[in-house]
């Protein structure tokens, strides 16, 4: 995955696009015959229907859409004005006939795929130029907008799953699993690791390292299993997976995201 400038014919962005392309419509082929009884049912995640879960990835996909404009643009659009405002888009959505949620995911989904093609032309320095994934506070974070690409699929997968209509962490695509652990095990790590796991290592001896630069004093504690299974942990989901720890010890809960 690039982190800095590509340009518009680069393979990666290619592949980072097909990839979307690949997500959303599995995604989209599970919401065809969604009902109105199986739209208000619960979702994976407390407190939220599947009503809400797909309202989140419809405003998430403008929101990322205003990344875009900031990216090609250069003038500073963050995803949301505000957290509450985002929090009451979607509990307002969620309530709406389940038709029309559906559409208005298949239309910001196809408004964000013409955006991102207007990111690809507008050439190199739009895709280098920073842009905050998340409210805009003084001490955010940037990434370059060439990741809003790989940060929307990760969207996408996550909350595919979430929904808990037939698609699971099971079905994920190894190459977003892989993805998954490289970058959350980057940004997620600390000085003691994350939940008491300092490594996670998967059943082909892949290792993704938990502790920050010198944390080195944090007590050895791998967590060790399928590849799915860590990324699902790491993720803050409950695990399907059989995962067991270096020292026997109890597997501890998901971390929050």
């Amino acid at each position: 995955m690039s982190t800095g400038a590509e340009s518009p014919e680069s393979p990666d962005m290619g592949a980072d696009r097909q990839h979307l392309t690949d997500s959303t419509d599995s995604l989209l082929r599970t919401l065809d015959g969604l009902t109105e009884e199986q739209v208000r049912e619960g979702s994976a995640l407390p407190g939220w229907t599947r009503g809400h879960v797909l309202t989140h990835l419809a405003r998430n996909a403008d929101a990322m859409g205003n990344l875009v404009r900031w990216a090609v643009s250069g003038v500073r659009t963050p995803m949301y004005p505000s957290s509450q405002a985002r929090n009451a888009d979607i509990d307002a959505g969620a309530t709406r006939p389940a038709p029309v949620i559906v559409a208005d995911v298949v239309a910001s989904a196809d408004r964000l795929a013409t955006a991102i093609e207007a990111l690809i032309a507008a050439g190199p320095d739009a895709l280098a130029r920073p842009v905050v994934f998340g409210p805009v506070q003084p001490d955010s974070v940037s990434h370059p907008a060439a990741r809003i690409v790989s940060h929307r699929r990760r969207e996408v997968e996550v909350h595919h799953a979430d929904l808990g209509a037939g698609y699971q962490p099971l079905d994920w695509p190894e190459d977003f699993v892989r993805e998954t652990l490289e970058g959350l095990s980057r940004t997620r790590c600390g000085a003691a690791g994350l939940a008491g796991i300092t490594a996670l290592v998967a059943e082909d001896g892949t290792r993704w390292s938990l502790v920050t630069e010198g944390g080195g004093h944090a007590a050895h504690r791998d967590l060790i299993g399928p590849a799915v299974g860590l990324a699902t942990w790491l993720l803050g989901r409950d695990v399907q997976t059989a995962l067991t720890t270096s020292d026997g010890s109890p597997v501890p809960a998901p971390p929050g995201m």
